[in-house]
């Protein structure tokens, strides 16, 4: 499978194989087409060994595709050029036929077209879905052998956040903030959000604190009430029997209590970036508008990383009013994530998946 650099490089210069077919048409009718096609040409120089192979592998499947379909490869070039929203579409659409299972591609190998668009269409249909109505959590190492992953609603987890953080535990300037936010999908966010900036200011033994001891108790029990997966719900309960009402039950939680909030809360804003698209020309001027020091920061990472954080960069400017700041907070949480989740494990779990959900 290619690696994740070589197909956003392959990305960046999506329009070469597309260039090159045009340019090659009119060769030798106008000095423009040349010019075009030198440009292409040099484009393709500059590429590494491995991604001019693929490109030549592509450029061969396109030539052998029937002229209609070359038509509509052309097409969906230039609307992913001309509409930011589509290119997002896209790309969405990419990623989930990389994810596809092993026997999805088997099943797949063994259709004519007619039935592959069906199956398509049947297996997009479930997994959006699916993916709009669910939040998959996954718990560290250790725990995975009490319990296995979680899947709740939006709406299960806006019921245990806004219990968690009643209106009257809310400072103003907060419940001010989610006042202003169009749906309680964002408003939990914003409220996750918060709830991890105070925890960071508690330091690096939260539980020690009364408060957030109390918390985690009644996370517990939102988690048992407010939750419908029945299979989680009974062997967290029987987890729970080794620890409830001792001294480590708090300590034993954080980690559950940190891995529902921290993975919900990147799920959720994800989403929201989903809703600001951006071009290619915006996350360009996102990288001339950074210090220099930023800009040489950027230019030591993989590519792929530098150009996921322009990207995140470009859609934080290119949103709005209270959706901006919750970015700019999401970005804060994105940062700093790492070293809160060390702070809640104390011995009772990694971060670190199993192997075999790596």
């Amino acid at each position: 499978m290619m690696h994740s650099h070589t197909r956003h490089r392959l990305l960046g210069c999506s329009g070469l194989i597309l260039g090159i077919t045009a340019a090659l048409a009119a060769i030798g009718t106008r000095s423009a087409e040349q010019t075009l096609l030198a440009q292409k040409a040099e484009q393709f120089s500059q590429l590494d060994k491995p991604d001019q192979h693929l490109l030549r592998l592509s450029f061969r499947d396109y030539l052998a595709q029937p002229a209609q379909r070359q038509q509509q490869l052309q097409e969906i070039h230039a609307l992913s050029g001309s509409s930011p929203p589509a290119k997002a579409a896209l790309a969405r659409f990419g990623n989930w036929w990389k994810d596809l299972s092993r026997a999805d591609w088997d099943a797949w190998a063994a259709l004519d077209e007619n039935e592959r668009l069906k199956f398509v269409k049947d297996r997009w249909n479930s997994t959006q879905i699916r993916a709009s109505a669910e939040i998959e959590i996954r718990f560290p190492a250790t725990y995975e052998r009490f319990f296995p992953r979680l899947h709740m609603t939006h709406k299960e987890l806006e019921a245990i956040v806004f219990q968690l953080v009643p209106e009257n535990e809310r400072p103003v300037p907060i419940q001010q903030g989610l006042n202003e936010l169009p749906n309680d999908r964002l408003r939990s966010l914003s409220l996750i959000l918060w709830m991890f900036r105070q925890l960071a200011e508690q330091g690096e033994q939260p539980q020690r604190n009364e408060v957030v001891a109390q918390k985690m108790k009644l996370m517990k029990q939102l988690l048992i009430d407010c939750v419908h997966d029945d299979d989680w719900k009974q062997k967290f309960r029987t987890a729970l029997r080794t620890v409830e009402g001792r001294g480590i039950e708090v300590y034993w939680l954080t980690p559950v209590v940190y891995a529902v909030l921290g993975q919900s809360a990147t799920q959720l804003g994800r989403d929201l970036l989903h809703d600001f698209p951006v071009s290619d020309d915006a996350v360009l001027a996102e990288f001339d508008s950074l210090p220099a020091a930023q800009q040489q920061e950027l230019m030591q990472l993989p590519p792929a990383q530098a150009q996921a954080r322009l990207q995140f960069l470009a859609q934080i400017q290119a949103a709005e009013g209270p959706q901006q700041l919750l970015l700019q907070q999401f970005a804060e949480y994105s940062r700093n994530s790492e070293q809160l989740m060390r702070t809640a494990t104390f011995g009772f779990g990694s971060t670190r998946r199993s192997s075999e959900n790596r």
